[in-house]
């Protein structure tokens, strides 16, 4: 006596529904792998930019009072990346020239990702005013 259990699956019914799930799981992996790349770049361009503002802190701290123009450079490991401080009068050229003893203090960060440069700067404004002068 032959019993006729067709209970279960074949073996092509299985197959393809394996197909219709890698169907519509496959983007969806791509799209997450694409989410965590750029996650990774946000954080290391902020991390970088963290960095910055250590190094414009530590910078004031070595600017010599009376300085005018100032310019010295930093590398940091982790991330790679090229830090360059900038000290120098306001142009006279500009809508603030005019402003006594106003100056700019520019930090940009350098650094390379897939083969590309990338560059973000760091802007200031400090004023050396006569008081701050004399106290120095």
């Amino acid at each position: 006596m032959h019993s006729n259990n067709n209970a279960g699956f074949t073996l092509i019914e299985a197959m393809l529904a394996m197909v219709m799930i890698a169907i519509v799981f496959a983007p969806l992996f791509i799209m997450q792998g694409s989410i965590i790349q750029r996650m990774y770049r946000s954080t290391q361009r902020m991390r970088r930019m963290l960095y910055a503002d250590t190094f414009l802190q530590q910078a004031r701290k070595q600017v010599k009072p009376g300085t005018t123009q100032l310019v010295f450079e930093q590398k940091l490991d982790d991330p790679l990346t090229y830090f360059t401080y900038e000290l120098k009068p306001v142009s006279k050229d500009a809508s603030t020239g005019d402003v006594y003893q106003l100056h700019v203090e520019r930090i940009t960060a350098r650094w390379q990702e897939d083969a590309q440069k990338e560059q973000e700067m760091l802007i200031t404004y400090t004023f050396v005013g006569p008081k701050q002068e004399a106290q120095a």
